[in-house]
């Protein structure tokens, strides 16, 4: 449920980790602390005017914008004839 409301995506393998909260107002600020992410423990704080992460390890970007759902993927792609 937390990661859900977090938008939590770590890649470590790709060097990311994405976080987008999607929060109602009433839960905020919302603490989520000791995930391992990559070998680090690693926490995040959202409240009304962002995210703060803390502890990610090193060569691990942080992105706080969700990925693009797939069926956009599909978007682009030629229908079938």
């Amino acid at each position: 449920l937390m990661r859900s409301l977090f938008r939590l995506e770590p890649s470590v393998s790709q060097g990311e980790v994405r976080v987008a909260p999607i929060l109602p107002e009433r839960f905020l600020p919302l603490w989520l602390s000791n995930i391992i992410i990559g070998g680090s423990r690693v926490s995040l704080r959202a409240d009304g005017s962002g995210i703060d992460v803390v502890g990610l390890p090193e060569g691990v970007a942080l992105v706080t914008e969700a990925r693009a759902p797939l069926t956009r993927l599909h978007e682009h792609e030629p229908a079938d004839t």
